[in-house]
C-alpha cells in the first residue's frame, strides 16, 4: 500500500511538472479570419498554403496557355455567340471549349464575323484535312494574315500570337475538301486568375497583409470586396513586383462578407499567379487591441534608456575622453545605458575564465589589453547611469560550434560575470544575447538555460532577460520567434523585443511610418504580453532597441527608411511615450549616435551624429533631453485621449503631486499642419511648450472642463495646476 502511495505521488508530481512545462507555442498570435474562410480559385492546387502562415509555401494557378483557357468562358471570346457568327450553326461543335468534338467543315469558304472590339492576342487551333486548308485572318485596318494547314498538322493544337493591334474583323478558312474543325479559340484580353475568400458574416477589414510576388508575366493585380459576391468594390492595386511581405491600412475599415483577388496576366505560354499568403485583420492588424492602461510602478528615468558601446565611439577608456562627453553627455537625458558587451572580448571560446577576472591579478596573460570593464562601467556609474549588459555572440565573431557543452559553460560564464560584476555592483540587469538568431534556437535555449541558473545562484540581484523576441509572427525571416528560443521553467525576469516602425509599403518598399499606426511593430509589446501571461512569465517587457534613421548633425540618410530630422525626434518620442502608456518597463533608443559608415539601415539611427562629424546634438537628443527634464521623476498616470484625432496622456510626481499632460495628433504626414482640438481637463493650465522648440507660442483656451487647444503633429507639455 505504501509503495502504491509513493507511485501515486510521484505520477502527480510528473504530471504537474509536465503541464508546467508545455509551451503555448502561439499564444501571441493574433489570427486572422482568414483561417475560417471557404476558399475557392479558378484554378491551381495548394489553396491551404494561402493562409498557413508560412510566406515560403504558396498557391499557384494553372497556366492558360496554351490550351486550358479554351474551355474558360472568362477567358475564351468563342465561347459567348455576341463575339462572333459563323456561316452555318452545324459548326457549333468547333466552338464549344473542347477540343476534342469537332464539326464536318464544308469545302470551299468558310466566314466567321467578329464583333468583339479589341484586338486578339493569341489563337489556336485544332483541324484534320486531306487537303490544304488556307486560313486568313483580316483586321480593321486592312492588314491580313494568312496560314496554310496541312496533313502533318492534323489533330495537333496550333497556337500562335498575335501583335497586329487593330481588331480582328474576319477569319476565312477555304480548302478544296471537306475537313474536321475540332477547334477554334481566341483571347482578345488579358487572361484572368482569380482568388476568392467567403466568410460565415461580414468582418472588419482594417489591415491587410500579403506577399504576392509573381513574374513578368502578371500585369496587375486588384484586390475586391463584396457582400453580395455579385456586386464587387475594388480596394486597392497590388503591386505585382513586391518582394517582401506588404502590409496595407484601409482607413475607414470596412465590412465584407468576400474578399478576391483577381490576377490579370499576358496571354504569354505557361505563365501563372501565385499567392504565398493573406491575411486579414480589424483596425488593430495583427498586432490586436492593446490592455488598458495603468499607472506605471517606473519613473521615467526608471524606464527610458539608451543604447552605447564600449568608449562611446572615441576608441578609447572612458578614462581618456573629454569630461563633459560620453556617459556624461548622456547622462543629461537618461538614467540608464545599453552595452554591447561582447563575449568574444571577454572569453575566446566558451570555458575560458573570462579577462575581467584575469586582469585582477595580472594582464599579462590578457589578449585585449585595452578593455577595462571595471574601469570602463565604474565611470558611467559614476556619472549615474545604470547598466544593462547585453552579453553578444553570433556566429560571425563567436561561433556556435564552440559550445560542445552549452548548458554548463553558459552557467560558468553566468556564475563569474555575475560574481565579478555583482562584487563591483556596476550591472544591474543582463541580457543573454543580442540578437543571436543565426544560433540554431536550441543551442541558444541551453545558453539561456545555463547562464540566466549561473547568475541566478551567485546573486539574486541581477535581473535576467533572454535576447530579442517577438511573439507575433513564427515565419518572420528574422527568424527570432519567440517559442523556438525559450525553454519551459525558465528563472528570466521579463520578455525582451527590439522594435523598429518600419514597413514594406505598396511599392515594396521598407518605409518608416508613425507609431500610432495598427501596422506599426510599437503595438507588438501585446503579443509578447499575451504570450508571457499565457505561459507563466513575468509579463514584464523590456524593448531594448527602438529608433528611427534620420539626416542631421551634417550626416546624410537617403536610404528608404530614412525619415527627417524632425520626424526622428517627434516619432521617436511618440513611439517612447506610447511604450511608457503599455506598461514597457524598460525601452532603450538605438543608438546613441550615428555609425560611421554608408547611409543604411539602422546606421542613421544616433541621437548624435557619428564621429567623423562630431557627435553634434541632432534635434532627437534636445528633445529627449527636454523630457528628461520634466518628466524624469513622473510616472504615467492615465490614457486621457487616444484615437485617430489626439493622443494625451498624464503623469503625475507622486511626491510633489505635480500633474502634466501630453498630447498631440498622430499625424503620418503634415506634421506641422494645426488643427483646434478638445482634451478634457478640469485643472487649469500652468504653462504648454513645442517639446521641439519651446519657444513658439501655443494658441489655447482653457474652457470649462476642457481645454481647447492648437494641436499638430509635435508633442506638447502642458503643465497643470
Amino acid at each position: 500500500m505504501e509503495n502504491k502511495k509513493v507511485t501515486i505521488i510521484l505520477i502527480l508530481i510528473f504530471n504537474i511538472y509536465f503541464l508546467n512545462a508545455q509551451v503555448v507555442r502561439d499564444a501571441g498570435i493574433v489570427v486572422s479570419p482568414i483561417a475560417d474562410a471557404i476558399i475557392s480559385v479558378s484554378s491551381g492546387n495548394n489553396i491551404e498554403y494561402l493562409r498557413d502562415g508560412n510566406p515560403e509555401t504558396f498557391w499557384e494557378s494553372g497556366n492558360a496557355l496554351p490550351d486550358n483557357y479554351i474551355r474558360s468562358r472568362e477567358q475564351n471570346l468563342f465561347l459567348n455567340d455576341e463575339n462572333f457568327e459563323v456561316t452555318t450553326n452545324k459548326y457549333i461543335m468547333a466552338f464549344d471549349g473542347n477540343p476534342d468534338s469537332k464539326a464536318e467543315v464544308e469545302k470551299g469558304i468558310t466566314k466567321i464575323k467578329l464583333y468583339n472590339r479589341r484586338p486578339i492576342k493569341f489563337l489556336s487551333l485544332k483541324l484534320n484535312t486531306n487537303s490544304e486548308v488556307r486560313m486568313q485572318i483580316i483586321f480593321s485596318n486592312g492588314q491580313v494574315i494568312e496560314r496554310k494547314y496541312n496533313k502533318q498538322d492534323n489533330y495537333i493544337l496550333q497556337n500562335f500570337e498575335i501583335t497586329e493591334e487593330s481588331a480582328m474583323k474576319e477569319i476565312t478558312f477555304q480548302c478544296a475538301e471537306n475537313f474536321q474543325l475540332f477547334e477554334l479559340a481566341a483571347i482578345d484580353k488579358n487572361i484572368t486568375e482569380w482568388i476568392k475568400f467567403e466568410f460565415t458574416s461580414p468582418v472588419e477589414i482594417g489591415v491587410i497583409m500579403s506577399r504576392h510576388l509573381n513574374s513578368d508575366g502578371v500585369d496587375s493585380i486588384q484586390l475586391l470586396c463584396s457582400n453580395n459576391n455579385v456586386d464587387w468594390t475594388k480596394i486597392s492595386n497590388i503591386n505585382q513586383k513586391a518582394i517582401a511581405i506588404v502590409s496595407m491600412r484601409v482607413n475607414p475599415e470596412i465590412y465584407a462578407k468576400y474578399l478576391k483577388i483577381i490576377y490579370f496576366i499576358k496571354p504569354i505560354l505557361y505563365k501563372k499567379a501565385s499567392l504565398r499568403e493573406l491575411a486579414i485583420y480589424d483596425q488593430y492588424g495583427q498586432f490586436g487591441i492593446p490592455d488598458s492602461a495603468t499607472k506605471t510602478p517606473n519613473t521615467w528615468k526608471e524606464s527610458f534608456g539608451v543604447n552605447t558601446i564600449w568608449s562611446w565611439g572615441y576608441k578609447v577608456s572612458s578614462k581618456q575622453i573629454g569630461r563633459n562627453e560620453g556617459s556624461a553627455r548622456f547622462s543629461k537625458l537618461t538614467n540608464l545605458v545599453r552595452s554591447y558587451h561582447r563575449i568574444d572580448w571577454d572569453i575566446a571560446k566558451p570555458g575560458d575564465t573570462p579577462e575581467f577576472i584575469l586582469r585582477e591579478t595580472s594582464t599579462d596573460s590578457i589578449k585585449n589589453k585595452w578593455l577595462n570593464w571595471k574601469e570602463e562601467y565604474g565611470i558611467w556609474k559614476t556619472n549615474g547611469l545604470q547598466i544593462d549588459a547585453c552579453v553578444l555572440f553570433n556566429n560571425e565573431y563567436f561561433p556556435e560550434s564552440g559550445w560542445n557543452n552549452a548548458y554548463y559553460q553558459a552557467r560558468q560564464y553566468g556564475e563569474e560575470f555575475a560574481g565579478f560584476f555583482m562584487d563591483k555592483e556596476l550591472v544591474s540587469l543582463v541580457e543573454v544575447g543580442n540578437e543571436p538568431w543565426d544560433y540554431s534556437s536550441s543551442l541558444y535555449a541551453e545558453i539561456l538555460k545555463g547562464m540566466t541558473t549561473g547568475i541566478k545562484n551567485t546573486s539574486k540581484k541581477f535581473k535576467v532577460i533572454p535576447c530579442g523576441l517577438q511573439a507575433y509572427d513564427k515565419y518572420l525571416d528574422l527568424n527570432n520567434y519567440i517559442s523556438n528560443y525559450i525553454l519551459p521553467n525558465n528563472d528570466i525576469d521579463g520578455l525582451n523585443t527590439h522594435i523598429y516602425s518600419y514597413i514594406f509599403n505598396e511599392k515594396g518598399e521598407r518605409v518608416a511610418i508613425n507609431p500610432e499606426d495598427p501596422r506599426s511593430e510599437t503595438w507588438s509589446v501585446n503579443n509578447l504580453k499575451k504570450w508571457a501571461t499565457a505561459n507563466n512569465y513575468l509579463s514584464d517587457i523590456y524593448v531594448t532597441e527602438f529608433g528611427f534613421d534620420s539626416d542631421g548633425g551634417g550626416d546624410d540618410c537617403i536610404h528608404s527608411n530614412c525619415v527627417s530630422e524632425y520626424e526622428q525626434a517627434i516619432y521617436g518620442l511618440r513611439q517612447a511615450l506610447i511604450f511608457y502608456r503599455l506598461g514597457v518597463k524598460q525601452f532603450y533608443w538605438y543608438y546613441y549616435a550615428n555609425v560611421d559608415w554608408n547611409s543604411i539601415l539602422h546606421n542613421r539611427s544616433g541621437l548624435v551624429s557619428n564621429y567623423t562629424s562630431g557627435f553634434q546634438e541632432k534635434l532627437s537628443f534636445k528633445v529627449f533631453e527636454k523630457v528628461f527634464d520634466v518628466l524624469k521623476d513622473m510616472k504615467f498616470s492615465a490614457i486621457v485621449l487616444e484615437n485617430e484625432e489626439v493622443y494625451c496622456y498624464s503623469y503625475i510626481n507622486e511626491n510633489t503631486n505635480e500633474e502634466v499632460m501630453i498630447a498631440w495628433r498622430p499625424t503620418s504626414e503634415n506634421h506641422k499642419d494645426i488643427n483646434w482640438v478638445d482634451i478634457p481637463l478640469k485643472k487649469n493650465v500652468k504653462s504648454i511648450i513645442d517639446i521641439t522648440n519651446p519657444e513658439t507660442k501655443i494658441s489655447y483656451k482653457k474652457e470649462i472642463n476642457k481645454l481647447k487647444i492648437a494641436l499638430s503633429g509635435t508633442p506638447l507639455i502642458i503643465t497643470l495646476r
